[in-house]
């Protein structure tokens, strides 16, 4: 069984670019291929890439122009000549055993998709993300009694329910830790025009487009936290537009399967929330007014918020249910402006 694993490369720096890669090539499992995308990287590092296809035939170089890690994860699927997929970003790290390791859960349960935990290592600080509370036993959904229902539904509301509570803290939406039948995953590509949550969108149609889902407490991936990553970025207007289109194409999910929609009701209450968490930083001030009115005349949004459900859900906080009363209140729309901006000064206040 043969694994590709793609992996888009921006501009990382060199000794991030060889933790990552040797952490493929140190792997326990010899039967993969690397598929490495550079997305218009400089010269230095597009030499350093082709170095490793000297050092070892698996290693697999495609330099493309700059069009964003979307359409280098597309061009990576394209190339990839394995029956099982896998994704790693440059600046992260595989755990020796994880081909291994995913490999003899797949075969031993006839699964379309395994899903592994991962380790968030800020500033020297390992914390642990166990996605499973079944020690060293598959969770597993497409069941009678666990369709994959009840990881979309996870996957897109964030929150357990009791009907899959032996879940753990899982990064469902990541891409990463993960590894997928690749005729599967060739069916769906990442949104182009969308450099936010991107993976969020292709993993619930990959999901949704499984029928046999193993998770495990296993960590197999280590996300290393840097300055310079997408997610670390400067937040700007810009990146507010990229969370109100994702709330948009979410949304646009609705009605392929009725059973996730309230999920997705509550997904795009939570995506409004980093919104107006976004506002909270200085250069976005002067844009506050600006977004309330955007969020608060976006009858699509509004619509979606205005049916949330927390019924049956565990671990939602007063501060979400007070903020989707405020949303919803009869009250006029200057005078909720008035209420979410009070809102975002106290928010200011409390987080200096």
């Amino acid at each position: 069984m043969k694994i590709s694993i793609v992996i888009p490369v921006y501009n990382t720096p060199i000794q991030d670019i060889e933790r990552c890669l040797n952490s493929i090539f140190s792997q326990t499992y010899d039967n993969w291929e690397a598929i490495i995308v550079d997305d218009g990287s400089s010269k230095n590092i597009a030499l350093y890439l082709d170095s490793w296809t000297i050092k070892d035939k698996r290693f697999k170089v495609y330099h493309n122009i700059n069009e964003g890690v979307s359409l280098a994860r597309n061009y990576g699927i394209a190339m990839c000549t394995g029956t099982y997929i896998s994704f790693c970003d440059a600046d992260d790290k595989l755990r020796p055993y994880f081909f291994e390791q995913a490999v003899a859960f797949i075969q031993n349960y006839d699964l379309d998709m395994i899903i592994g935990s991962v380790c968030l290592i800020e500033n020297g600080i390992h914390k642990e993300y166990r996605c499973s509370l079944n020690n060293n036993i598959p969770y597993i959904f497409g069941t009678s009694d666990k369709p994959i229902e009840l990881l979309l539904d996870y996957m897109v509301s964030t929150h357990c329910k009791k009907t899959n509570s032996e879940l753990g803290i899982i990064w469902t939406g990541r891409v990463i830790s993960k590894i997928c039948k690749a005729d599967i995953i060739k069916k769906y590509r990442f949104q182009s025009d969308l450099w936010l949550h991107e993976d969020n969108l292709f993993s619930f149609d990959l999901i949704s487009g499984c029928n046999r889902i193993g998770v495990v407490e296993n960590i197999w991936y280590d996300v290393i936290s840097n300055s310079y990553s997408a997610t670390h970025q400067s937040v700007s207007i810009n990146t507010v537009c990229q969370e109100i289109k994702f709330a948009h194409l979410f949304i646009n999910k609705k009605g392929i399967n009725e059973a996730l929609d309230n999920a997705i009701n509550i997904r795009v209450l939570l995506t409004i929330m980093n919104i107006f968490h976004y506002l909270l930083v200085d250069e976005l001030v002067k844009e506050r007014v600006v977004v309330i009115n955007k969020v608060l005349n976006d009858n699509y949004i509004m619509s979606a918020i205005n049916k949330c459900n927390f019924k049956g859900y565990v671990g939602f906080s007063a501060k979400i249910e007070f903020f989707k009363y405020i949303i919803n209140c009869k009250l006029p729309i200057n005078i909720k402006k008035r209420i979410l901006n009070f809102i975002l000064v106290t928010w200011s206040r409390l987080k200096g």
